[in-house]
């Protein structure tokens, strides 16, 4: 056999041997890939609630005004259903705007009305049934003559604007699974029909992952406004507050114990009281509904009134709700202070002027007797 014809046999026996251990791999990989698996797809683009009379186009943007990438995920639900999902992650994303457009104005049909819906239930499992999901409406209205203009819409995520809700700007509930639909009423043969366009949109909004983020060196920090009974009321965060912001609230949980001034122990809810053995005595700040949550990064401590001092403690669980670390603040007191009398500095003016005038008459009389 010549040298190049064991070359040749070489390389031959080389392609043999690595082509099926190629194909053996990626057959592995192939298997290995989750059902569920996010597809990294970085479109900026999302699918239009559309038929051939309406067509509901929706834009995406991120915190800084601009178009926010996505990616995908299929999945199936804890009913049976295949739902696709377009996801963002909620520290990214702030808003969607819905541009409407209608082909009927030269239909023979009477379209009479219209309505955009969202659901949403806050959750970071894809697979929870949508028909758990809370409904509103967010824009409707009425149809004459088969001509209508709708406004564009602004659909925001964040709740902690919703005081700024207007006719064409909304709020969603934060973080979870949104569903939007949009459908219309058309008169046929004297018959009013709702026809909903097929395909909704599905969002899901995903928190921060509180596994991930450090707790190292966090501390509570605080500023002071007063009640209407000018009593301190306590706005208290995390020293880190915008590493917390965007996670599950749910994570993190605010408890508060003390002492009124006449030394009664005190727990802020009944919750708290529960929690140990220790509290089981205790006196309960709020019997009704907290005026502030006890979650999330942020909590604001009113004592109902309640002269004292107190120590907040704040519990940050990671997402198997297991405790990993908590924290307490510096004593808080809500003691009212004496408000400083005056009435010596008045006292004391008083009396100078009296003493004032007594010496400036006795001046005056002997000036008047000498000159007599």
């Amino acid at each position: 056999m010549t040298l190049n014809m064991k070359k040749s046999c070489v390389k031959n026996f080389l392609i043999y041997l690595f082509v099926p251990i190629l194909l053996l791999a990626f057959g592995m990989c192939f298997l290995s890939t989750p059902k569920n698996m996010v597809m990294a797809d970085g479109d900026t683009s999302l699918p239009a609630l559309s038929n051939e009379k309406f067509t509901v186009t929706p834009t995406v943007y991120d915190r800084r005004g601009t178009s926010l990438a996505h990616t995908t995920q299929t999945v199936t639900t804890n009913v049976g259903d295949e739902i696709t999902y377009y996801v963002f992650k909620w520290r990214e994303i702030s808003h969607l705007t819905f541009n409407f457009a209608t082909n009927i104005q030269d239909s023979t049909e009477q379209y009479v009305s219209y309505e955009l819906t969202a659901g949403n239930i806050q959750t970071e499992k894809l697979e929870t049934d949508v028909g758990q999901m809370t409904f509103s409406s967010l824009t409707s209205g009425v149809i004459s003559n088969n001509t209508v203009n709708i406004p564009v819409l602004y659909y925001y995520f964040d709740k902690e604007y919703v005081s700024e809700i207007s006719s064409n700007k909304k709020y969603g509930n934060d973080f979870g699974l949104y569903k939007f639909d949009f459908r219309y009423t058309v008169v046929e043969d004297n018959i009013s029909h709702t026809i909903a366009i097929p395909n909704p949109l599905y969002i899901a909004i995903l928190p921060d992952n509180v596994d991930t983020i450090s707790t190292n060196g966090l501390s509570i920090s605080y500023t002071v406004s007063s009640s209407s009974r000018l009593m301190s009321i306590y706005n208290l965060s995390l020293s880190d507050p915008n590493a917390f912001k965007y996670i599950n609230p749910n994570y993190i949980e605010w408890s508060v114990v003390g002492q009124d001034k006449n030394n009664n122990n005190y727990a802020l809810s009944e919750k708290v009281k529960n929690s140990k053995i220790e509290y089981a005595s205790y006196r309960i700040i709020w019997t009704s509904q907290l005026p502030s949550e006890p979650i999330g990064p942020t909590f604001k401590f009113d004592s109902n009134n309640i002269e004292g001092t107190w120590t907040v403690y704040c519990t940050i669980f990671n997402s198997a709700k297991e405790e990993r670390v908590t924290i307490q603040s510096d004593t808080l007191s809500t003691i009212k202070v004496p408000s400083p009398s005056y009435w010596w500095i008045v006292i004391l003016v008083t009396g100078v002027i009296i003493a004032g005038g007594i010496v400036a008459l006795i001046i005056f009389k002997n000036k008047n007797k000498n000159k007599a």
